[in-house]
């Protein structure tokens, strides 16, 4: 399980079987036909990206995704809207009695989901805490890989954790 911080709050997420069924349940869809609607743009923008022989396991992931985002804006998939319905259903997988997406969504702020946030230093853009959390969550699921160690966020590195005590 690993937590991400939407609105000052942390959120379990958990990304299984169930989550898929979560997914076709509450959207009408299969969540993996939906995440290839974002993955083809990054896969077009790849293949014509020189690496200059780096190794794409070295590369940064958050900030190939942060680079990527006008190529997946100029597709048919809004990646904001499929991003925070996959969130919800992990959320959802985790955490059995959150609401439904609709109410979910109405109880963050309106800036809550912004999927690209300010980085450390000036000019920098990086990936917001809840979809790095995302990406990584899905990666290991979906391609089995892990990214934690090349997936920068906003917050330090979050590592998998127990889930934490409420005060």
């Amino acid at each position: 399980m690993r937590f991400a911080e939407i609105d000052g709050r942390q959120v379990a997420l958990r990304h299984n079987f169930k989550t898929r069924q979560i997914f076709k349940s509450q959207f009408g869809e299969e969540l993996y036909p939906t995440l290839m609607g974002l993955l083809n743009p990054i896969k077009e923008m790849l293949g014509g990206l020189d690496l200059g022989g780096a190794d794409l396991s070295q590369v940064d992931l958050g900030q190939l995704f942060v680079l990527a985002i006008p190529a997946i804006l100029g597709g048919e998939t809004d990646p904001q809207v499929v991003l925070v319905k996959c969130l919800w259903a992990c959320a959802k997988s985790a955490d059995n009695s959150i609401a439904d997406f609709d109410q979910w969504v109405d109880g963050f702020s309106d800036d809550a989901f912004a999927i690209i946030s300010d980085g450390d230093d000036e000019g920098e853009m990086q990936l917001a805490d809840w979809c790095a959390q995302l990406l990584v969550l899905l990666e290991q699921n979906f391609f089995g890989i892990n990214l934690d160690s090349r997936l920068t966020s906003k917050s330090s590195q979050s590592q998998e954790t127990e889930k934490p005590q409420k005060s």
